[in-house]
This record gives C-alpha cells, structure tokens and sequence, in this order.
C-alpha cells in the first residue's frame, strides 16, 4: 500500500524572515500545544499545613520542540547543514517564528540548542530544534499600523 502526501499540507515554519522548506526542512513533530508555566514561587514554611504561593503574575519562557526532516536531494548535505547552522544560530536573539499550521500569529523565539544533523539515508537527514519563546504568542495583524484619516466608528 502506499500512501502519497500532497506538498502543501506538510508543516514547515518561518524564523527570521527564512521559510525553512526553501532549506528542504520540514516538521515532522512538534509540541506546540504545550502551554507556558505561570511564575510561581512555592514557599515552605515550617509548622504551616501547605505552602504558600506567591504568583509573580507573569509566565516563564518555554521551549519549543520541532522535530525535522531535511531533504537535500538536489544540492550536498554538508552544504545545507552549513547554511541552516548559520541562519539559525548566527545571531542569539529574539526573532518572529511563525508555524505554517498557524499562522495567523508568532511566538519571539531564539534556536538554542546544538543542530546535529543526522544523515539517515543519502541527502536526507533528521534533526531536532530547540525554540526558547517568549511565553505569549502575538497576533500577526497586529503588527500592521493604520492610519485614520476620518472621524468615526472603527467596527
């Protein structure tokens, strides 16, 4: 039996202004419906029943784990490992990362883990990132500024 994927409906993702499928990467796996952990610090105090909370109100950044796949068919692998190293852990600080299943919004993240490349068969290599995010996503359109030039209700 085989089974044929369309093109289009393989997840990829964009970081820096770079769409990772110009570098024949795809998500294979991704834990992006994890949420991110309130910032709470949990007091023990001797001779009381229970802690005590003390909530910062703020969320602590999150990691966001994209397993990949890199298919190199048409140029080396060693080339494309080298190019991807350098788009996405050239410059250490936070950038737009915007999922393909979801991309109406963004998540300021920075790839902070070491890219080993694992070639599994010739030109097609696995590997996994590490995205440190900021704990809230944005939305896209929000992004956008405009400009009022009248006097009126905004709906």
């Amino acid at each position: 039996m085989r089974y044929y994927i369309n093109k289009k409906d393989l997840q990829y993702f964009t970081y820096d202004n770079k769409v990772s499928s110009d570098f024949g990467i795809i998500i294979t796996k991704i834990n992006q419906l994890s949420a991110p952990q309130r910032n709470i610090e949990v007091i023990e105090v001797d001779g009381r029943q229970g802690p005590i909370l003390n909530d910062k109100g703020n969320y602590k950044p999150f990691e966001l784990e994209l397993e990949c796949s890199i298919d190199s068919s048409n140029t080396n692998i060693n080339d494309v490992s080298r190019d991807v190293k350098r788009w996405l852990q050239t410059d250490f600080r936070f950038k737009k990362l915007i999922l393909s299943d979801d991309d109406e919004y963004y998540y300021e993240a920075v790839c902070i883990n070491k890219l080993d490349i694992e070639e599994v068969i010739e030109q097609l290599g696995e590997f996994q990132l590490v995205f440190l995010c900021k704990p809230l996503r944005k939305v896209l359109q929000g992004e956008n500024k405009i400009t009022l030039t009248k006097h009126g209700v905004i709906s």
